[in-house]
Protein backbone atom coordinates (compact mmCIF):
# COMPACT_ATOMS: atom_id res chain seq x y z
CA UNK A 1 0.00 0.00 0.00
CA UNK A 2 1.49 3.31 -1.04
CA UNK A 3 1.57 6.51 1.02
CA UNK A 4 -1.40 8.07 -0.75
CA UNK A 5 -3.67 5.13 0.00
CA UNK A 6 -2.46 5.03 3.61
CA UNK A 7 -3.30 8.71 4.04
CA UNK A 8 -6.79 8.12 2.64
CA UNK A 9 -7.29 5.19 5.00
CA UNK A 10 -6.16 7.21 8.03
CA UNK A 11 -8.37 10.16 7.04
CA UNK A 12 -11.36 7.84 6.53
CA UNK A 13 -10.85 6.19 9.93
CA UNK A 14 -10.55 9.60 11.62
CA UNK A 15 -13.72 10.76 9.87
CA UNK A 16 -15.58 7.63 11.02
CA UNK A 17 -14.47 8.25 14.60
CA UNK A 18 -15.79 11.82 14.40
CA UNK A 19 -19.13 10.55 13.08
CA UNK A 20 -19.24 7.92 15.82
CA UNK A 21 -18.39 10.54 18.46
CA UNK A 22 -21.22 12.83 17.34
CA UNK A 23 -23.60 9.86 17.20
CA UNK A 24 -22.82 9.01 20.82
CA UNK A 25 -23.29 12.63 21.84
CA UNK A 26 -26.71 12.79 20.18
CA UNK A 27 -27.80 9.41 21.54
CA UNK A 28 -26.59 10.42 25.01
CA UNK A 29 -28.58 13.63 24.80
CA UNK A 30 -31.67 11.69 23.70
CA UNK A 31 -31.29 9.31 26.65
CA UNK A 32 -30.87 12.28 29.01
CA UNK A 33 -33.99 13.95 27.61
CA UNK A 34 -35.95 10.72 28.01
CA UNK A 35 -34.83 10.57 31.63
CA UNK A 36 -35.88 14.19 32.19
CA UNK A 37 -39.26 13.54 30.58
CA UNK A 38 -40.01 10.89 33.20
CA UNK A 39 -40.50 13.73 35.69
CA UNK A 40 -43.49 14.93 33.63
CA UNK A 41 -42.73 18.63 33.48
CA UNK A 42 -45.47 20.56 31.65
CA UNK A 43 -42.99 22.65 29.67
CA UNK A 44 -41.06 19.57 28.62
CA UNK A 45 -44.22 17.79 27.47
CA UNK A 46 -44.91 20.69 25.08
CA UNK A 47 -41.40 20.61 23.58
CA UNK A 48 -40.79 16.85 23.62
CA UNK A 49 -41.96 16.23 20.06
CA UNK A 50 -39.80 18.99 18.58
CA UNK A 51 -36.66 17.63 20.26
CA UNK A 52 -37.27 14.08 19.15
CA UNK A 53 -37.63 15.26 15.54
CA UNK A 54 -34.21 16.94 15.39
CA UNK A 55 -32.57 13.98 17.19
CA UNK A 56 -33.92 11.63 14.52
CA UNK A 57 -32.86 13.98 11.73
CA UNK A 58 -29.35 14.30 13.16
CA UNK A 59 -28.93 10.52 13.39
CA UNK A 60 -30.20 10.09 9.82
CA UNK A 61 -27.78 12.79 8.62
CA UNK A 62 -24.86 11.03 10.34
CA UNK A 63 -25.83 7.70 8.80
CA UNK A 64 -25.99 9.35 5.38
CA UNK A 65 -22.54 10.89 5.95
CA UNK A 66 -21.21 7.44 6.82
CA UNK A 67 -22.67 5.85 3.68
CA UNK A 68 -21.51 8.69 1.42
CA UNK A 69 -17.99 8.70 2.87
CA UNK A 70 -17.76 4.92 2.52
CA UNK A 71 -18.68 5.14 -1.16
CA UNK A 72 -16.09 7.89 -1.70
CA UNK A 73 -13.43 5.93 0.22
CA UNK A 74 -13.89 2.70 -1.71
CA UNK A 75 -14.07 4.62 -4.99
CA UNK A 76 -10.75 6.32 -4.23
CA UNK A 77 -9.14 3.00 -3.30
CA UNK A 78 -10.28 1.45 -6.57
CA UNK A 79 -9.13 4.52 -8.51
CA UNK A 80 -5.65 4.49 -6.97
CA UNK A 81 -5.34 0.72 -7.44
CA UNK A 82 -6.14 1.10 -11.16
CA UNK A 83 -3.74 4.04 -11.38
CA UNK A 84 -0.97 1.95 -9.78
CA UNK A 85 -1.59 -0.87 -12.25
CA UNK A 86 -1.38 1.56 -15.19
CA UNK A 87 1.86 3.07 -13.86
CA UNK A 88 3.49 -0.36 -13.48
CA UNK A 89 2.89 -1.25 -17.13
Amino acid sequence: MNKQRKRILVAYIAFLFVILFFSFIIIGYAVYQKHISSFEDIFYTATNEEESIWIRLAIVALINLFVFSSIIFFGLLIFFRKKENRDER
